[in-house]
């Protein structure tokens, strides 16, 4: 038995990713947050502007013509977009099968459409493109625990949380699994 679908969000960014500092988000003020959270908003509609605009660029190489794309196809996805973004991320990564960003991505957009089995298997793409990245087996874990296959959810949150030991979000999962699979807590709030 499946558990109701959740919304899964994109957990990379448009290429070039650089390492922005830990932000302590449950220290922010209220205000502060949603000026945060419409930030992004905005700066992902900018991304599929500008991407649209670059897209009439005459003769753009191949190489070019996939990172538009990529980035314009995980800009929708921010949006909850997921159809654009599915054509766009489709579009990129038949021109750059090894865009892991892009791949994981595909699996966000197909994951908010319903469409479980194609996401595992973008996530196991981008696994095996890059076996550290620790948001694709957090991926994967999600749809994992709503296939309430816990053990290998556990397995992978528990990878994903040493792998980036700061995400409270992976830390969250973590423990939450743990509970449905009714198993002791105690190691989880240790850790």
């Amino acid at each position: 038995q499946a558990s109701q679908p959740f919304e899964q969000t994109t957990m990379h960014t448009a290429q070039p990713i650089q390492q922005a500092a830990p932000v302590n988000h449950a220290q922010m003020p209220p205000a502060e947050k949603l000026a945060t959270c419409l930030a992004d908003q905005q700066a992902a509609q900018i991304m599929v502007t500008v991407c649209t605009d670059a897209l009439q660029t005459p003769n753009l190489p191949p190489q070019n013509l996939a990172r538009v794309r990529a980035n314009r196809g995980i800009s929708y996805v921010e949006l909850k977009q997921y159809q654009n973004g599915l054509n766009d991320l489709n579009v990129a990564l038949d021109l750059d099968p090894k865009d892991e960003v892009a791949v994981l991505n595909r699996g966000f957009a197909y994951y908010n459409l319903g469409q479980y089995e194609a996401a595992g298997a973008e996530y196991n793409k981008a696994i095996e493109l890059n076996p550290n990245d620790a948001s694709a087996i957090g991926a994967r874990g999600d749809l994992e625990s709503r296939n309430w296959q816990l053990g290998a959810a556990i397995n992978d949150y528990q990878k994903a949380t040493q792998l980036r030991p700061n995400d409270f979000l992976g830390w969250k999962s973590l423990c939450l699994t743990r509970a449905m699979a009714g198993t002791d807590l105690t190691q989880a709030v240790s850790e």
